[in-house]
């Protein structure tokens, strides 16, 4: 059988060249790996915690598969970690081939800890605790859940992955409809809310739901990739085509190419631009580092993007 990795392939501008190797199951060295896997474990428990300790109590659903979890529980009595670890099984197979299995792997580590977080502190911590001994306190609950989550999945996307559920489904909606990711989370998770309000006919857990569902985002952004939800990235490559088609193979983001110059010894450059959300920022990060491990990249923060992906459109 022919080896795939030393075939023939053909660039843009016509020239014929081998194809590289394929790029190893487990990026960088042990420590990194290491590193990225605790911060990852960390994240999930602190997002199971604050999911099965304030917002489970109070049916609060700030979008997500949880919101179901939530609904199947009242009903049945089911536990809601297991629920949310089989609901995410058919998206995380449908998406195994498209987003990557180093990505899927982190996904399906933060999955199962968070699930199993849940059912766990359900069990044996959430009864000692007795946070709502008079009822839930809606209030409080939108606050520290908000709050807990958004540090979980804060640190889950600082280390290469995604809690699973609506993130998932949109990116499967976008590579296989071409629907924005951004629009797609907003309508799934807007949806949800009202599945949950419906379901208990209380339209002030809707209300509070949106409350967490801010507290969730803003803390989120803070700790995933600074103040803004949106950044900037600049790499200064010799490798500009691994990196264009990388970012927009494995990303779907679009990138702009200029020519650049290095002040020392005025060798010829690239400089490719992208603005991507701060969910994608981690995994960006890693596909330059091994695409172009001699290049040189800079993120920042942007305060406003508009155009087609991102906040607002242009104005007709």
């Amino acid at each position: 059988m022919k080896n795939q990795n030393n075939r023939i392939i053909t660039t843009e501008d016509g020239q014929k060249k081998r194809a590289g190797k394929k790029t190893p199951f487990f990026s960088g060295s042990i420590w990194h790996e290491t590193v990225r896997y605790s911060e990852l474990v960390i994240g999930a428990v602190i997002f199971g915690f604050g999911q099965v300790t304030f917002l489970v109590p109070a049916q609060l659903a700030p979008g997500g598969l949880n919101g179901f979890g939530i609904i199947i529980n009242n009903a049945t009595g089911f536990p809601v970690g297991l629920a949310y670890f089989l609901m995410n099984i058919p998206g995380f197979l449908w998406a195994f081939k498209l987003l990557g299995p180093r990505y899927l792997l982190r996904t399906g580590v933060a999955i199962a800890v968070s699930s199993a977080t849940m059912d766990l502190c359900a069990m044996f911590i959430v009864p000692k605790l007795n946070i709502f001994p008079s009822g839930p306190d809606y209030i409080l609950a939108s606050i520290f859940g908000g709050v807990l989550l958004g540090i979980g999945v804060g640190l889950i996307f600082r280390s290469g992955g995604s809690a699973g559920g609506t993130e998932i489904i949109s990116q499967l909606l976008y590579w296989s409809t071409g629907y924005e990711y951004g629009k797609a989370v907003l309508v799934l998770d807007s949806v949800i809310i009202a599945i949950v309000t419906l379901y208990f006919r209380n339209i002030q857990l809707a209300l509070y739901s949106i409350i967490t569902l801010f507290i969730y985002s803003m803390v989120l952004n803070m700790v995933a990739s600074g103040m803004t939800s949106t950044k900037l990235v600049i790499i200064i490559t010799n490798e500009c085509d691994k990196i264009r088609n990388v970012i927009m193979d494995k990303l779907g983001r679009g990138v702009t190419i200029l020519d650049a110059e290095g002040g020392y010894r005025f060798d010829p450059k690239k400089m490719v631009i992208c603005a991507v959300p701060q969910s994608q920022v981690s995994r960006i990060k890693e596909f330059i580092r091994e695409a172009d491990q001699e290049s040189f990249m800079m993120v920042s923060d942007l305060s406003e993007v508009v155009g087609k992906g991102f906040e607002r459109k242009l104005p007709k």
